[in-house]
């Protein structure tokens, strides 16, 4: 399963400092997944999130990590139908430099 959204950069975000510009898509700090097979909590620091993320970063309460805009979401073991709950990062946080994209108000 892929988590796709938006993308921008850390520029974006008025965040500078690590030098490449990187694609973010949304700040992940918890995946949830519930199935017939019962219910699966992925940690933001998790090491099976690799294709479409960001290396794991932290503050002194939680760990987070951005996606490039399209990230796989671990599925082994997830059985019949699911119900996918990602916690992200505030609103604030959220990329919303894409011209072609309409925004929220």
């Amino acid at each position: 399963m892929l988590l796709e959204s938006r993308v921008g950069t850390r520029s974006a975000l008025r965040e500078p400092g690590l030098g490449v510009e990187r694609r973010l898509g949304v700040k992940v700090s918890r995946i949830g997944v519930s199935s017939n097979a019962g219910d699966v909590v992925v940690a933001a620091d998790d090491p099976r999130l690799i294709a479409g993320w960001h290396d794991a970063e932290q503050t002194a309460s939680s760990p987070w990590r951005w996606t490039d805009g399209s990230a796989e979401v671990p599925w082994h073991g997830v059985s019949g139908p699911a119900i996918v709950t990602v916690r992200c990062a505030t609103l604030e946080e959220y990329v919303l430099d894409d011209p072609k994209i309409p925004t929220v108000q």
